[in-house]
């Protein structure tokens, strides 16, 4: 070989004493790598440093590698964009043949004004308002009645022991974060005046949450004790979070208001679970990341047949005994002036 190191020398020089005998290829190197956890934050500088550093690319190549790096990267944000719009649309295409289609006595808008002359004090119409009307003080809070700020929502330290027949949860988290719980969205929100029926489609496009945990947790499923001890990182994130459900409210006959025939179904998208365990090797974060993911679908949907009996046992008993000191006109003018207060507090964050 060419001590000198003329590549283009030792070529010429090996096809002359070959000649027609054999076929000079001139082969460039090729390696062939597998990219992990890529996911839509990672920049082309960053993975071209990666894959320069793991196959030993030459300047040439690395530009190459940008270029076409920066094409795919501009192709899937294009992607990304369309898909965006096209949800969007849906939404609004829902809630557009929702309104055109009601037929119940009054259909409800989400700029509604409220005045004496018109019908629009109902009580689904106060209800609605009161939701959009706490969903804009979500960001700023409000002090006057002890409600903190929710979009974000933070606590610094939270310790809990939940204990049932099918699960022991004990431990504490911190510096939590949990964003999106403002962004719920309704798809459908209808009131029967003549019922005084109330239901209700709406949903939250994602919820997640971030922190710091310690806990023990020990549970029985498929028929195996499960056991997981944590001290790290929390990183979770639930998608599509959606509620559907009914209720009729309405005066009864002591002269109080009660909530009757209520029925209600929770539905998860996907969920996404990205926490640390710091007593856990890569494998095994890895594993029980996805072994949560799947426990939380399926359990999603193995209790739905049971949600409106456990609300029922819950929560309505305690709600009615409250109802039952006051009348409809009562409710729908507190709706009303908590609406007002909430909007007059102009939160623009």
């Amino acid at each position: 070989m060419d001590r000198v190191g003329n590549k283009e020398v030792f070529c010429e020089t090996l096809k002359g004493t070959l000649n027609e005998f054999a076929v000079v290829k001139d082969l460039e190197p090729k390696a062939t790598i597998q990219i992990r956890d890529l996911d839509s934050l990672a920049t082309v500088e960053e993975i071209t440093e990666a894959v320069i550093k793991a196959t030993g690319r030459t300047a040439e190549a690395e530009q190459l590698l940008k270029i076409k790096l920066v094409a795919y990267s501009k192709f899937y944000k294009q992607e990304r964009e369309t898909s965006s719009e096209m949800y969007s649309k849906l939404l609004a295409l829902l809630l557009v043949a929702f309104l055109a289609n009601q037929v119940t006595p009054i259909a409800f808008h989400r700029n509604q004004e409220f005045s004496e002359t018109e019908p629009a004090e109902t009580f689904g119409a106060a209800l609605l308002a009161w939701y959009k009307a706490f969903q804009n003080i979500m960001p700023c809070g409000y002090p006057p009645m002890g409600i903190p700020v929710l979009a974000p929502f933070t606590t610094a330290f939270y310790s809990f022991d939940f204990t049932n027949g099918y699960y022991n949860l004990t431990g504490n988290v911190s510096d939590i974060m949990v964003t999106g719980l403002n962004n719920y969205k309704f798809l459908r929100f209808n009131f029967n005046q003549t019922t005084n029926r109330t239901t209700f489609d709406f949903i939250v496009p994602e919820v997640k949450l971030l922190g710091e945990s310690a806990f023990n947790f020990k549970a029985v499923m498929a028929g195996y004790p499960t056991t997981m001890a944590n001290s790290g990182l929390l990183d979770m994130k639930v998608i599509d979070f959606r509620m559907v459900g009914g209720m009729t409210m309405g005066p009864t006959a002591t002269g109080g208001v009660a909530i009757t025939d209520f029925d209600l179904n929770f539905y998860i998208g996907d969920a996404v679970f990205n926490n640390w365990n710091n007593l856990w090797d890569i494998a095994a974060n890895n594993f029980a990341n996805k072994l949560i993911r799947e426990s939380l679908l399926m359990w999603t949907q193995q209790i739905q047949a049971q949600v409106t009996e456990i609300y029922a046992q819950l929560v309505l008993p305690t709600v009615n005994e409250l109802l039952a000191e006051v009348t409809m006109t009562e409710v729908i003018d507190y709706l009303m002036e908590t609406t007002t207060a909430w909007n007059a507090a102009d939160c623009t964050l």
